[in-house]
């Protein structure tokens, strides 16, 4: 590690608390990377110790935060003792940092998996797996999850339902999946990188009352990019993407840019 030996750093983050977070609802901090042995207090309340500094984590704060227009102070504590690596890996929150409002019903953090399971020239299913939680104290006893498919184009493409099924209150969890078929599917690739993209919503069922809105509630969304591409590989053919043979070229590059260090800086990434 050179002349980068390490050692303690403070960070310190006052803030409101949402105006989004209503009446039960979850409020999830979110770290993308802090290098290494992270320590977080919130308003004075340990919330979590990290020892690894290149794995995401997540940390739920809601009974911490604070009310009534206060302000919130996050600390956190970084002690890279150097030493630790064979490479630059930078010290302290390196990554972004986010903090995610949602209702008591809510996709569970990193709660959407896409696959494409089959891929033809003529057709290709898309399965979608999505986890539900229920933070609420009560059950949910009709919850169903509803996948909508925009094509590269930008042009609607196939939606389709989960059914609908019970989560159980205080914190219950329920996975749900969904199945499409494109037609003519537009193929992820090096030569042409299409993605499509998929909007997952969380519903749930209209209240049997007279005078109660038709429509389901919608209770959370995400939004995700994803590819349409077949893959496999042999000793004989290789990496196959799209069934065609395609050499890998490249070279082991670590998450630093060099001289701006070892921050996730977006234009510095898409300029790698």
């Amino acid at each position: 590690t050179g002349y980068t030996v390490g050692g303690v750093g403070w960070y310190r983050k006052h803030f409101a608390t949402p105006s989004t977070l209503g009446a039960g609802g979850r409020a999830t901090l979110i770290f993308d990377g802090v290098y290494m042995n992270s320590t977080l207090w919130l308003n004075g309340h340990q919330v979590a110790t990290q020892p690894y500094g290149y794995s995401t984590f997540h940390i739920d704060v809601t009974d911490h935060l604070l009310s009534g227009g206060a302000t919130n102070v996050l600390a956190v504590r970084v002690a890279n003792g150097g030493r630790n690596s064979r490479w630059y890996s930078g010290s302290g929150i390196f990554r972004h940092v986010h903090l995610l409002t949602t209702g008591p019903l809510h996709i569970a953090p990193w709660g959407v998996a896409i696959s494409t399971p089959t891929v033809r020239a003529d057709a290709a299913t898309v399965a979608v797996a999505v986890a539900v939680v229920n933070e609420a104290a009560t059950d949910a006893p009709a919850v169903a999850v509803r996948v909508r498919l925009t094509l590269p184009s930008g042009a609607d493409g196939p939606e389709a339902v989960a059914p609908a099924q019970l989560v159980r209150g205080g914190g219950g969890k329920a996975n749900f999946s969904v199945s499409l078929t494109l037609a003519r599917p537009a193929l992820w690739g090096p030569e042409s990188p299409l993605l499509h993209r998929a909007r997952v919503t969380v519903e749930t069922a209209p209240p049997a009352v007279e005078g109660a809105a038709d429509a389901a509630a919608v209770v959370d969304s995400v939004g995700e990019r994803f590819g349409v591409r077949s893959i496999r590989w042999s000793a004989s053919e290789g990496f196959v993407l799209n069934n065609r043979s395609i050499k890998l070229r490249g070279g082991c590059v670590h998450h630093d840019n060099g001289p701006l260090g070892s921050a996730t800086v977006a234009r510095a990434e898409a300029r790698r």
